[in-house]
Parts: structure tokens; sequence; C-alpha cells
């Protein structure tokens, strides 16, 4: 039988690096700026995206209705990429839809790990937003944002959708694919999978009935930020975080673990 969730223990497992500080974001790794930080405080429904690495392109969002247009869409840069485009930026850090905010003080290497906060975190970082929408930077938003919430949050009654994998639905096959076109250090993605199969992690099966995949393509969430998803995406961050920057590997690990201590109505 499930047991009770203590969701105050869980929920700040995640006071590591760029949390620390008084106000999270300020003077810390992951560090924003005061101006940034109040806008973002600001808003009730946000749509976010992120290039770090000046890694992609930026794409301009489509088909948005004059209504969302108040669902502000932040865009998360790193210096480097902001000094790729900063003239294309205009004097309200603005290009086209896109709130510029300049992250500062990163707390990892690598861009693939640290686009993670924003991506899995939107709940700290946006503390006041009840629904939020994340996009990787390589994709163009040409959906108005309320008819996504309709479609795949309000209409099917649930608080968290997210994109399966086009073709993988074992965690298992996505870690040899992962070391196949070199995306982590193979002794990394095999110490992770090794961890997770001794906490139970099996190869994906029918047995796994109303659950359709272990594998997520993870470039577009959407939540509603409630407990139990501020929590969900919590536990995620940190297995990214202590483990590989490849989100799909841990999205299993992290959603059994909530499987496992609250009741689901499936």
């Amino acid at each position: 039988m499930p047991h009770p969730l203590n969701v105050t223990s869980w929920y700040f497992l995640l006071f590591s690096r760029f949390l620390r500080g008084e106000i999270h974001g300020l003077n810390t790794a992951f560090g924003l700026e005061e101006a940034d930080l109040y806008e973002m405080r600001q808003c009730q429904g946000t749509v976010a995206s992120a290039i770090f690495g000046n890694y992609d392109i930026m794409q301009q969002s489509e088909k948005i209705s004059t209504f969302s247009k108040d669902v502000v869409c932040f865009m998360f840069l790193d210096e480097e990429t902001e000094a790729a485009i900063k003239k294309i930026i205009d004097n309200t850090k603005r290009i086209g839809l896109w709130r510029v905010v300049v992250v500062h003080n990163l707390p990892y290497p690598d861009p693939t790990a640290f686009v993670k906060v924003p991506k899995l975190l939107l709940h700290r970082l946006f503390p006041d937003v009840r629904y939020s929408l994340w996009i990787d930077g390589k994709l163009k938003l040409v959906k108005d944002p309320y008819q996504l919430l309709e479609r795949f949050l309000w209409r099917k009654n649930v608080r968290f959708a997210i994109s399966r994998h086009y073709r993988l639905f074992d965690v298992l096959e996505e870690a040899e694919a992962n070391k196949a076109g070199g995306k982590y250090d193979n002794a990394s993605i095999d110490n992770q999978i090794e961890f997770y199969k001794r906490e139970g992690l099996t190869h994906y099966s029918s047995a796994k009935f109303l659950i359709t995949s272990d594998v997520p393509e993870g470039c577009v969430i959407i939540g509603e930020h409630i407990p139990i998803t501020n929590l969900f995406t919590c536990l995620w961050f940190n297995e990214v975080d202590r483990s590989t920057s490849r989100d799909q590997l841990s999205f299993s690990a992290a959603r059994d673990k909530i499987r496992s201590r609250v009741l689901f109505d499936n």
C-alpha cells in the first residue's frame, strides 16, 4: 500500500547549487538580475524556453491570440548567447514576443545541464504562475498557449503533460541510444542505469498497463503548478543533478518514486 507523501521534506531536496541565497536566483549560481526577477514575479502564466551556448536559433511564435499575449514568453540566455544576438534585443529586453532574461554564474560546465534549471524548475522561478508551458529552444510555438492548455490539460482533467519520445518507449534502449550517439560518457550512463535497475527499473512492457511509455521526448512540458507536479519536477531535477543531464533517462525513475508514494487514480 502506498505510503503517505511528506511533501515538505521532499519538496525542499532541491536546495542545492543555484537556490542558495535568501532570494532564489539573486546572487546565486543561475543568477538573475533584480529587474528580471521582478517582472517574472508579476506573471500569472508563462511560456518559457532557453538557449545556452549559442546552440539554437531563436524561433518566433505564431498564431498567438491577443488574449494570450498576456501570457508572458520568457527566453533564458547565457552571456555567450546574449553577446551573439545583442544587436536584435530592443531596449525593453525583447525579441518579438520573447522577454529575454540573461543568466549569470551558471552552475554547470555543460549547457545541456544548466538548461534543465528553467526546464524543470519553472515553479521556483515563477512562484506566482499557475500554468506554464516549456518548449525547447529549437522549437517554434505555432499554437495558442491556451489552446494547448485546453487540449492537453483541461479537456482530460490532468495536471501535467509531456511530449512522448517519437520512437523509443524503453529507458534501457534509450540509454544505449545515448551511448551510441555520444550524448554523454558511457560510464556515467551505465552507472545511472545500473542504479535504477537496483531500484527496480525493468524493460518497458504491456505489464505497465496505462503507462504508455517510460521515455519522454521532453521538448514540450505543460503543467499546472500544484504541489504534486512541483514535487515531481523537483525529484526529476534532483536525478539530473546527481547523475547525467540526459533527462529522458531519469524521467521514469522520478515518476515511479511519486507513484509508489501516493494513491493514483488511473
